[in-house]
């Protein structure tokens, strides 16, 4: 089974830097940045990629991961399953304050995108999309028998553009984007684990 190294590897550079920026103190500056400086060809394309983490790319993972191995795809839905209960849990606990709650002044409105006020911390999409990714990831390497550090490359891009999507368009903070993903990671390696072990004791 091969790994998907360059992608956790990069996805961790990544979100980290994110979450360190943000409790540096330029958490709501750059929200307020990157929601604020858009245009309407960016807001089509990132209210439709945004939704893609809802269904589309769940199926999507899923496919893949059972195609690769079953145990794969085994392990892939119950990770995320478990994933999505724990993401719902906090968000339930914390019940931070959305964007729009901080300062409504500041939203701008993006035609399709309804306001949501409560419930922020952690970003949900961005936690499933970062699995999804690395598990495709994963698949396709498998699939290919060798690390291709280029889609892999191309795949935590996409990622990063789920977690840009929801900060552009209002729904969450960098600090919320940037703990999902930090949380999507832990379960992605916690997961790879146990398919390398599980994989071993079969085989």
């Amino acid at each position: 089974m091969i790994h998907s190294s360059t992608y956790t590897q990069g996805a961790f550079v990544l979100f980290l830097s994110a979450f360190l920026i943000a409790i540096g103190g330029l958490n709501m500056p750059i929200t307020w940045y990157i929601h604020r400086n858009g245009f309407h060809e960016a807001d089509v394309f990132f209210n439709f990629y945004t939704q893609t983490a809802e269904w589309l790319l769940i199926v999507i993972a899923a496919i893949l991961s059972f195609y690769t191995n079953r145990i794969v795809g085994i392990v892939f839905l119950a990770t995320a399953s478990i994933q999505g209960l724990i993401v719902l849990a906090i968000k339930q606990w914390v019940n931070a304050p959305r964007p729009a709650t901080v300062a409504i002044e500041q939203i701008r409105s993006i035609p399709g995108v309804p306001l949501q006020y409560w419930n922020s911390f952690p970003s949900g999409h961005t936690a499933i999309a970062v699995l999804c990714y690395g598990f495709i990831a994963l698949s396709i390497n498998t699939l290919l028998r060798k690390n291709n550090k280029i889609v892999q490359l191309c795949l935590l891009y996409l990622a990063a553009a789920m977690a840009y999507s929801r900060i552009y368009l209002g729904q969450h903070s960098l600090l919320d984007v940037s703990i999902g993903g930090i949380l999507a990671l832990i379960f992605l390696q916690t997961s790879q684990w146990i398919i390398r072990n599980w994989l071993t004791k079969v085989v």
